[in-house]
């Protein structure tokens, strides 16, 4: 995975990296809430999700501390997110990818959530 993330994209509130594999047939975005001043809003995240244009949702789930959201987007790619709470700061895990790799992911996407540590 190459690192693709733009110069300006950090901000006093947050933070975000991209990734891409050298074939472009996979990104990863990891997005994290960080302020201590905007205290990250879970359920509010997950609605803004579920209300995306772009997506046919196949799977969400919501709990007191984490989210989970798949589906197809328009361009054909399929989508995995998952994010979680912790002390008040998100952490979203973003995984989008062409569908060649859909038994890659179906088999591994378990243990990537179950491995997903929160640094800080």
């Amino acid at each position: 995975m190459n690192n693709v993330t733009p110069e300006d994209n950090f901000s006093p509130h947050y933070f975000e990296y991209n990734f891409e594999s050298q074939d472009k047939g996979v990104k990863i975005f990891i997005h994290v809430n960080n302020s201590s001043k905007y205290r990250f809003d879970l359920n509010s995240s997950y609605q803004e999700q579920l209300k995306r244009k772009d997506m046919i949702i196949a799977y969400k789930s919501i709990k007191e501390d984490k989210y989970f959201i798949s589906g197809e987007l328009n361009n054909g790619r399929i989508l995995y997110e998952f994010c979680k709470v912790k002390q008040g700061y998100g952490y979203t895990y973003s995984i989008e990818y062409e569908r060649t790799y859909s038994e890659y992911f179906n088999k591994n996407i378990p243990e990537l959530i179950k491995n997903f540590k929160i640094l800080f």
